[in-house]
């Protein structure tokens, strides 16, 4: 009898040895599965985030700030007695481009006299402290060390009285019934989490913002809305056909989601009216095809009911090569055509933007081409916007407006999407995501926690994937940008986006040479906040004291923060009494070239010869008529699709010309440019 009992016990030891180590075995299945995106439980995937966040940073809880200085009292020189404006004595600024060694800045700060005393890695900025001096001689130093083709730009130090409390986090919990239970934390320098889309788009530091931003009508048009959401508040502009479809609810959530109710998430937009229309078939009717009228017809309606930006998270289906191309540059031109007859409309007031999604690659989801493949607005092109204007004249269709090229291409913005996980320290682009010249920005596209359809299995929010979550992330912040000030352009907005977007993003393709930017919503925001619109009523001629003479006519360069395009230069000018300049002889064009390194301390400049209307016909905006030309050789190449603007340029030391697309994606070009007027 003891004998038998002591087997037994021998037998339940055995048994509890082997079931512990199957359940360890399965637990290690699990746990690796989890970790490569094998399988996804949410509870499982939010604990070893935390515990990697927590091997990565520590028990670290405060702010990052980096190597930057902080100035003494002693060197501010205050504009006034009650100390809200001034400057730092003995500091300048140098802001880098992203290829120079550090060694070749310590050079340049010891042409100077001066040293590194600080540096913002991030955007390449170099703080060198010299000696103390008054305003103008700091001026003439940073005027000195832009003639170096390795400073991007070099400012002086300003000071300004603060009164800034501390960003407020949002109370929305950011979880669901599985998800995310463990809460999620904020951090901007290092992205985790279900908000890490939020946090890697600098949006939560744009929200500081929030108070200054008026209310703004956005667009989605998907394929239906879960308009009785907790957390949702949208009109469905065809509410009679609309169906409670996953899709468009959750890209309406990453706009829009009910800020600060202590509800599921936050939307990137605190100050907005939704408008939803529903475009698509059923998903019980099983079909994806859709008519290119019925969703640009839902673009123009969203459009006429005051939506400044508005929505389209899809593209063209891939079948075959073949087939996926022809439809893609179809549904390009009559895209075009329609957006051709939205701005000549008496019916649409003021200028939009439509976003686009790049597309999620081919039938196997690896990322293609956008230009071939994307179809509708990631397929347009300058050359095929252009062919459409052409072929609108051969066939005598008028328009009731003077629609530019310029002025369709500044209506749309197509979205590459970014994964949620770095390789070497660096953002890549999603695999599936397609790719190319068109792509204009890019967002977070993997993991994108957002409003579902409310009652599912995995309660009201869930993650979802694709560039059709990146197009609404850009949605929202484009529209955050333009609710500082709604009677911007739709240019100068678009450029706004372009020129602040600077966290850098890498392809997966060995043939795509292209270079991706992710947006930025916080310099986006503050750099819309800094904008002053040009106003043309108060021209008159106003040639500043210092511009230089030749022959009668006086020369001056500028370099604006409020002249995004090379249009605004061009109205800048006017505005002045003068215009942008013509440069007709060997004399005058050395003379100038000499003033703008030598005295204004640049060495790039856009003047007044474009070809604009027509790729390959050069004229002088002023209708000055000249033989005349500079051309560096192989040039003009149009190289980025975009280079309509004759221009001085850094790489051409004897002063020939290159053509660029000011500031876009022309290396390292800038927004300079030259004034001319005559006496």
């Amino acid at each position: 009898m003891k004998k038998d009992k002591q087997l037994k016990d021998i037998k339940r030891r055995r048994t509890c040895k082997i079931v512990c180590v199957l359940l360890f075995f399965l637990i290690s299945v699990i746990g690796i599965c989890v970790h490569f995106n094998i399988i996804k439980i949410p509870f499982v995937v939010d604990l070893l985030e935390r515990i990697e966040q927590k091997q990565e940073f520590g028990d670290f809880s405060g702010q990052l700030i980096g190597e930057s200085y902080i100035p003494k009292e002693e060197n501010i020189v205050y504009d006034n007695d009650s100390k809200t404006s001034g400057y730092v004595n003995n500091m300048i600024l140098i802001f880098a481009y992203s290829d120079v060694p550090r060694k070749q800045i310590v050079n340049i700060a010891d042409s100077l006299g001066g040293s590194i005393v600080g540096e913002i890695p991030e955007i390449y900025q170099y703080q060198i402290q010299v000696g103390a001096v008054d305003k103008e001689s700091l001026e003439f130093y940073c005027k000195k060390v832009m003639r170096f083709k390795e400073v991007k730009y070099a400012i002086i130090d300003r000071v300004y009285s603060m009164e800034k409390e501390d960003i407020a986090l949002p109370n929305d919990p950011w979880r669901d019934v599985f998800q995310g239970i463990l809460g999620v934390d904020w951090n901007e320098e290092k992205p985790q989490g279900y908000n890490w889309w939020i946090e890697a788009t600098k949006v939560l530091s744009a929200w500081q913002y929030n108070e200054s931003l008026a209310t703004i009508n956005v667009g989605v048009v998907d394929n239906g809305f879960d308009t009785s959401h907790e957390d949702l508040n949208i009109t469905v502009l065809n509410n009679e056909v609309n169906s409670v479809e996953h899709h468009g609810t959750h890209v309406a959530g990453i706009i829009g989601a009910t800020n600060n109710n202590e509800t599921g998430i936050t939307g990137i937009l605190d100050k907005v009216q939704l408008y939803g229309v529903d475009c698509y078939a059923t998903s019980k009717q099983k079909r994806s095809n859709i008519a290119v009228s019925s969703l640009l017809a839902g673009i123009e309606l969203c459009i006429s009911n005051n939506c400044k930006v508005v929505n389209m998270s899809s593209g063209t289906a891939p079948t075959n090569a073949k087939e996926t191309r022809i439809n893609a540059e179809n549904s390009a031109r009559e895209a075009i055509e329609y957006l051709i007859f939205m701005l000549d409309s008496k019916d649409i007031k003021g200028d939009f933007i439509i976003t686009q999604s790049a597309g999620n690659g081919d039938k196997n989801k690896n990322g293609i081409d956008a230009k071939r493949y994307g179809g509708y607005f990631s397929s347009i092109d300058e050359e095929m916007v252009k062919e459409v204007f052409d072929s609108f004249e051969k066939n005598n269709i008028q328009l009731e407006h003077n629609i530019s090229v310029q002025d369709v291409l500044d209506s749309y913005l197509v979205v590459g999407a970014v994964d949620k996980k770095k390789k070497n320290g660096t953002w890549q682009l999603a695999n599936f995501s397609n790719y190319g010249k068109t792509i204009t920005v890019c967002a977070p596209g993997v993991d994108v926690f957002s409003t579902t359809v409310m009652g599912g299995l995995n309660g009201n929010y869930a993650n979802d994937s694709g560039t059709s979550m990146a197009a609404p992330i850009v949605a929202g912040i484009t529209a955050m940008v333009w609710s500082t000030n709604l009677d911007m352009s739709s240019g100068t907005v678009k450029n706004i986006i372009q020129q602040t977007a600077d966290i850098a993003v890498s392809s997966r393709r060995k043939a795509d040479d292209g270079s991706y930017y992710m947006i930025n919503a916080a310099k986006a925001v503050e750099s819309a906040l800094d904008y002053t619109p040009i106003n043309l009523e108060d021209k008159q001629t106003d040639i500043p004291s210092d511009a230089v003479k030749f022959n009668g006519h006086s020369y001056y360069v500028y370099n604006l923060s409020s002249v995004t395009t090379w249009e605004e230069a061009k109205e800048y000018c006017e505005s002045k009494g003068g215009y942008l300049a013509t440069i007709t002889s060997k004399e005058e064009d050395e003379f100038v070239y000499s003033c703008l390194k030598n005295k204004f301390g640049y060495e790039n400049a856009y003047f007044g010869f474009t070809d604009k209307e027509e790729e390959g016909t050069w004229v002088w905006d002023n209708g000055e008529v000249s033989s005349y030309t500079n051309w560096h050789a192989e040039e003009p190449n149009n190289d980025n699709l975009d280079e309509n603007f004759a221009m001085y340029y850094f790489k051409f030391s004897d002063g020939s010309w290159n053509d660029g697309d000011f500031g876009k994606q022309t290396d390292r070009g800038g927004m300079m440019f030259i004034c001319e007027w005559e006496e």
